[in-house]
Formats: structure tokens, sequence, C-alpha cells
């Protein structure tokens, strides 16, 4: 059943997309060195293992912003969100390289990969940690207009599809057609119950609260009537129903604000959704201080993965009180 969504006049009285300005800071081959990989502590998982895990990630708003917006209310008073989860820089690039990899490795704004713009074929990201695994993966990034597409186009960014930047994936033709795709096959892998283990998604910059594209109607209305319409089909699935955790959160907010010993790019909305009865629902809220490299921690954690770069930190802690009835 769809939600009914933000109503016009609500929306017009949000804030438009944010921007940020930097000196660009890209990585740069012979500069760049890998990030420590920590392996996982033994013994027995503090959280349910999850066989289909999805990040559904948006654009540019505050946690202050998110929790107005009645469809993100909804959202919040049915399942389970973070109080205190912040990103981890500004602006977008240097988020969604950390959330796959630990690091942002020094990026600023965003760039095209290039010579001057990649992170080398030694640096791993979590695409190298689930193959090695055995478990499989794909990115799935709305409006782009072919596999592993380097250029932007009016709808599609590439400082939005992390996963790009990465020279062993970029440079391997095969595996980057095979797992970074457009978002066109995500239904299709939904309806042949061919999900990969982990899912990426990126909706497009209309979608995904980034530009304000339809007349009338803000940016943070078109990106909750691109997830009502998206969220039925996903939680509606076999697969994600029988073992699946969807994530939904935000690159960065317009703060500087952090946690865990890492720099800061404001507070920002992050849900954890699962028909799983060990993850909490119902409205719960966590106190507890997270940033993107606890949720990637948690990822790892989930299937038994070293620890990528910042994820292993001392200070960062997994998302393990959003799950009951664990050790």
């Amino acid at each position: 059943m769809k939600f009914k969504v933000i109503t016009l006049c609500y929306c017009l009285t949000l804030l438009a997309a944010c921007s940020h300005s930097g000196s660009v800071n890209v990585a740069r081959e012979g500069t760049l060195q890998p990030p420590t990989v920590t392996a996982a502590p033994g013994g027995e998982l503090k959280k349910p293992v999850f066989g289909h895990v999805i990040i559904v990630i948006f654009e540019n708003l505050d946690f202050s912003q998110a929790e107005k917006v009645p469809f993100m209310q909804k959202l919040m008073t049915d399942y389970a969100y973070a109080l205190d989860y912040t990103a981890v820089g500004h602006p977008s690039l240097p988020n969604y390289i950390a959330l796959v990899s630990g690091d942002t490795y020094g990026f600023g704004q965003g760039c095209q990969p290039s010579p001057d713009c990649h992170i080398p074929g030694n640096v791993k990201s979590i695409a190298d940690e689930l193959e090695a695994k055995g478990l499989t993966w794909k990115a799935y990034i709305e409006a782009m207009p072919e596999p592993c597409t380097v250029t932007d186009t009016p709808d599609y960014a590439v400082r939005h599809n992390p996963f790009i930047y990465f020279d062993n994936i970029r440079d391997d033709p095969v595996r980057c057609a095979s797992h970074d795709v457009p978002f066109t096959q995500f239904q299709t892998d939904l309806d042949n119950g061919t999900l990969p283990n982990f899912s990426w998604i990126t909706p497009d910059l209309c979608n995904s609260m980034h530009n304000k594209c339809e007349l009338l109607e803000s940016r943070v209305y078109e990106g909750t009537e691109w997830l009502s319409t998206w969220l039925p089909n996903i939680l509606g699935s076999e697969q994600f129903q029988q073992d699946g955790l969807l994530v939904i959160t935000f690159d960065d907010g317009t703060s500087d604000e952090s946690c865990c010993g890492s720099t800061g790019g404001g507070k920002v909305l992050t849900l954890l959704i699962s028909d799983n009865p060990q993850v909490r629902r119902g409205g719960w809220a966590s106190e507890t201080p997270y940033n993107h490299y606890s949720l990637l921690r948690t990822i790892e954690d989930n299937w038994g993965l070293p620890y990528l770069g910042h994820s292993g930190d001392a200070k960062i802690l997994p998302m393990d009180d959003f799950f009951v009835g664990t050790k």
C-alpha cells in the first residue's frame, strides 16, 4: 500500500538542495595508501545474519529536516532509526566512498574518474571482501545510461556511484558490467528472485532529493514519492521477506557534526527495516553515536568480513543495539 506523502504546501517550505564548497583534494596514484584491513573478531556474531542487505542513499538533508517530513515520520514510527548518526565529511563523494571502503581518501569536491581522481587497484572495497567470501553484489544506479558510465548526464552524477572510482572495478570491463548496472535491472532482479547478497541503490538526481525537477514540488517531495513507490516492491519481495535488511540513509547534512573520532558531515536520518523479529521496530530509536563507518562495520560483521579502514577503529561501534535477542 502506498503511503500518503508530504503535501505541496509543506514541501514548498523545505530548504532547497544544499551545496558545499572547498578545494579539490582527490586520490592520486602513488600517494594513496590502502587503509588498514583489520580482521573481524572471532566467535558468535552479535546480530542475526542477513542474506540480503540493501542500502538506499539519499542526498543533502539534515536529521532535523528529515524528521519533519511526513513520509519519513511514518517510517520512523513503523521501524527503527538512529538519533545520533553522522556523515563523515562534505560534500557527497567522500561519504559515498567511505560507506563502501572505510576511508574518504582525501576526496573533496566531486570529480569524474580520471588519472587525478581514482582509487588504485591495491585498495579494497566491500566489493572485494564480498567476492572473496563467495557473496554477490550489485550497485543499481538510477539514470545511468549503461553499466559503468564514467561521465555525468543530466540526471546521473558519477560522484554518486562510488564503485566506479575503484580501478580494480572500473578497469575490469567484465567485472564492472556485471556489477555496476542501471537501476532498471533492479526490478528484474526482484521479479526473478536474483537479488545479490549486497545491493547498493542510488536514485537519480531528481529522486535522491538532490535536485528539484518537477514544477511546484520540492526536492524532498520527489524523493519521498520515489521511495513510497519502491518501498513496497522491496518489502514485498520473497528474498527480502526471507532474510533481508534495508538501510535508508543520507550522504551528508549541512553542519559539521561528527562522532566516533572521525571528521563530520552533519547528523542525518538512518533507518533499519527488516521483517526479522530480532530487528527493532515500532518507533524504536538508538541514542548511540554512529556514523557511516558504523554502518559499514555492521555489514562486515553480518558476513564475518574483515574491517576496512576506519570501520575497524576502536571508537567505531557496530549498530548492535538495533538487534534484540542476541549476545
